[in-house]
């Protein structure tokens, strides 16, 4: 038996014991999600993913529970670098299998992050514009997309998938930005795409307003 075989076979083991803890649960889930990753069972992946994320939710509405377990090795299921290697990989892998539903599902799970950090340059954000231009809920892909365009690499690729939609159906392209563009962000190519936005609209005078209120916090 290889360490995979070995952890997956444990792991699954694990979170059905009703002696492990919460915490200790969500763990294990982050080692499970991992595992079937790295052997291609996506699906599995994003389920114990899942399962992952529902219990930090879980244990962040109960408080008190939380502080009881987070102590020892489980406590590290919850930092700020196992949470954004889930996130990331989970947005990677639920995008490239156009999973709209997983893809919704991290979106709300922003919250548990106060930045994401790209774990590699992979230039699968431009597929997450991709679903985004199809999807009936384009609001909720704003706060990932504006986080995500603070990579240089992730927002080039993802502002050249936006302006190919320009070329293709305008309408389409205004209904696919003008979520991002009502917001004081100084990200450059936030900016570039606002000004089109409101230059094809003919708000110029929304603009001006926006412009002014950056202008006064820089």
């Amino acid at each position: 038996m290889d360490r995979l075989e070995e952890v997956i076979l444990h792991g699954e083991d694990y979170v059905q014991s009703e002696e492990m803890t919460e915490l200790a649960k969500c763990m294990i889930y982050s080692y499970l999600a991992n595992a079937y990753l790295i052997i291609r069972e996506d699906e599995k992946s994003l389920d114990r993913l899942r399962k992952y994320f529902d219990l930090i939710e879980y244990l962040d509405g109960n408080f008190k529970l939380k502080m009881a377990q987070s102590s020892g090795v489980p406590a590290k299921a919850c930092t700020w670098t196992v949470l954004n290697r889930m996130w990331y990989f989970g947005m990677m892998k639920a995008t490239e299998l156009e999973d709209e539903e997983m893809v919704l599902y991290l979106m709300d799970k922003l919250k548990y992050l106060d930045k994401v950090q790209a774990l590699n340059n992979s230039k699968w954000q431009g597929k997450l514009i991709k679903l985004m231009k199809e999807s009936k809920h384009k609001a909720a892909y704003t706060d990932a997309v504006l986080i995500l365009m603070e990579e240089p690499i992730a927002g080039a690729t993802m502002c050249e998938e936006i302006l190919k939609i320009k070329d293709e159906n305008e309408e389409c392209f205004l209904e696919t930005i003008k979520h991002l563009v009502y917001n004081e962000n100084l990200n450059p190519y936030i900016k570039a795409l606002r000004t089109i936005y409101f230059g094809m609209t003919g708000e110029v005078d929304k603009l001006r307003e926006i412009n002014k209120r950056i202008n006064n916090k820089v």
